[in-house]
């Protein structure tokens, strides 16, 4: 079935559900109040449906306005930013790269080698995505971004990987913990302490895989907190232990505000770090340029 509203209704009931008359609508549309009535009865013939009671002398929204403004809320700020997009064309650039990254992983490194991407392609500017930040590949996917910066297991299916680094997995304690004591630690360690995690989600390649097996149970008491911030100052708190990469918390150890140590033997445990950018959909070549830009850039991690 065809769309039957244009845009403009869709304005016209977010504008109504704001205001407390016709006539204050009317005023912050900048059209009369007779021509809002016109625009209202247009829609409601369109639909065939009333939006709007008109018994009582307040704007009263039926419920099948409130659901049409529930989408309009969506629709139109996509729209908005679909425009922004489109006037950058007219401000020199031709191309927008949108990133999602995992988590915090790349804030201490990303921002620099951007500044030197765009230095490299002046027409090409760059949007970070920070809603994507909790499943960078679900918005790649969902076209929601143009280049997703994850860790864990090589992503598969309809997407090309670039590797970026193998990052080491690590013990993150207050000062003073007992453990502190010792060079290497294991999991099966802190089974006792309170485990503070992003997620509780199960993912390939990262701590609940590399390092709760049956023989390292998790942690009795585990806690969410969803942000690299919240870890550290629950681990700064004393309140429990974490195992994070450890390029993500380098500048909490260098305040003294946490204790690392290294997990297990042999080499310790790490993650796998990839830019990922999708096969199928139609792309600029601004994405492929900077995934093998940042493929190739050395990265300091300590």
């Amino acid at each position: 079935m065809p769309v039957r509203l244009d845009i403009r209704h869709l304005q016209m009931l977010k504008v109504l559900k704001a205001s407390s008359s016709m006539k204050e609508a009317a005023i912050k549309l900048n059209i009369t109040p007779s021509a809002l009535s016109h625009r209202l009865r247009e829609a409601e013939r369109r639909l065939s449906t009333t939006l709007l009671y008109r018994d009582q002398s307040r704007i009263t929204l039926t419920l099948a306005a409130q659901r049409l403004i529930s989408a309009a809320d969506t629709i139109l700020a996509e729209l908005e930013n679909a425009e922004k997009e489109a006037e950058l064309g007219y401000r020199g650039f031709d191309q927008v790269v949108k990133i999602g990254s995992r988590a915090n992983m790349a804030r201490g490194w990303l921002p620099r080698l951007l500044i030197e991407f765009m230095a490299d392609n002046p027409k090409t500017t760059i949007e970070i995505v920070t809603a994507a930040a909790a499943d960078p590949l679900e918005w790649l996917h969902g076209e929601g971004i143009n280049l997703a910066i994850v860790s864990g297991k090589k992503p598969s299916g309809d997407v090309i990987a670039k590797h970026l680094f193998s990052d080491e997995l690590v013990a993150v304690l207050p000062k003073g913990h007992p453990q502190t004591k010792r060079e290497v630690v294991s999991a099966e360690d802190f089974y006792d302490d309170t485990y503070i995690t992003y997620g509780i989600e199960i993912e390939p390649g990262h701590e609940y895989d590399l390092l709760f097996k049956e023989s390292a149970p998790l942690p009795r008491k585990m806690i969410n907190v969803g942000s690299l911030d919240f870890i550290l100052e629950f681990v700064k708190l004393g309140y429990g232990v974490s195992f994070l990469m450890k390029s993500a918390v380098l500048d909490a150890v260098r305040r003294g505000d946490v204790d690392i140590r290294p997990l297990q033997a042999g080499g310790g445990v790490s993650i796998d770090c990839w830019a990922v950018y999708s096969k199928v959909v139609p792309d600029t070549a601004a994405t492929a340029r900077l995934a093998a830009m940042l493929e190739r850039s050395s990265f300091a991690l300590s």
